[in-house]
């Protein structure tokens, strides 16, 4: 996965355009209506909303999406990808989303906002309550997970824009919570992106001297 193709990029539709054309080869049968349906949908939702680096608000959702069209993940679950935050971030509500996607975006949509939705005063608590809510989701649809941890990876990939101490806070949860359960789920690429993004909040120091002594093995390698 490249971030500079997707974190970096405000044209939407290119970047719709793009994850169609990756989806066609891996799914032909996929439906592209319902596909771009969602992308509409959750555009027009989003519409003035910016994040905190300036960037459309939508485009958060749409690089999680395309995230897990690297993944090869069928359609329901990229149309929720994009449509997560909606119920959350806009008037509209799950209902809406049932009706105009079917039960089982829905539903995953709903996972993934109640997971999102954790607020514990304690450390260990949320860590606790976010295990709960991430097994629970498993056992009713894994595809609410693949959707949480593509989430927290573009999230991590945008740290920088937070303040601190919420950065640090993100990064521990990413460290405890996320990388392991990408572990567990066998997408190792992703384990490694999250525990290197978040070593790099937790330990820059280290981070950066591990960093360097790769470059040099590599280098006297090449040699």
């Amino acid at each position: 996965m490249n971030p500079e193709r997707t974190a970096g990029t405000t044209d939407l539709r290119s970047m719709m355009e793009d994850m169609w054309a990756e989806v066609a080869v891996y799914n032909p049968q996929a439906d592209r209506e319902k596909l771009w349906a969602g992308y509409e949908f959750a555009r027009a939702a989003h519409e003035g909303q910016k994040r905190k680096s300036g960037e459309p608000f939508f485009s958060h959702a749409l690089t999680v999406a395309r995230i897990l069209a690297d993944l090869r993940l069928d359609v329901d679950t990229l149309i929720a990808a994009m449509v997560h935050d909606v119920v959350e971030d806009t008037d509209y509500e799950m209902e809406d989303i049932r009706q105009r996607f079917g039960k089982d975006v829905a539903h995953m949509v709903d996972g993934v906002t109640k997971i999102s939705g954790i607020r514990a005063v304690n450390a260990d608590a949320r860590k606790a309550a976010t295990y709960r809510k991430l097994v629970l989701a498993i056992a009713q649809d894994p595809r609410t997970v693949l959707i949480k941890l593509a989430d927290r990876l573009h999230n991590m990939r945008t740290i920088g824009y937070l303040a601190p101490e919420r950065q640090q806070d993100i990064a521990q949860e990413t460290m405890d919570v996320y990388a392991p359960l990408a572990h567990r789920f066998g997408i190792a690429r992703i384990k490694w992106e999250l525990e290197d993004l978040a070593f790099m909040v937790l330990q820059p120091e280290r981070y950066f001297e591990v960093e360097a002594g790769i470059k040099k093995i590599r280098a006297e390698r090449e040699r």
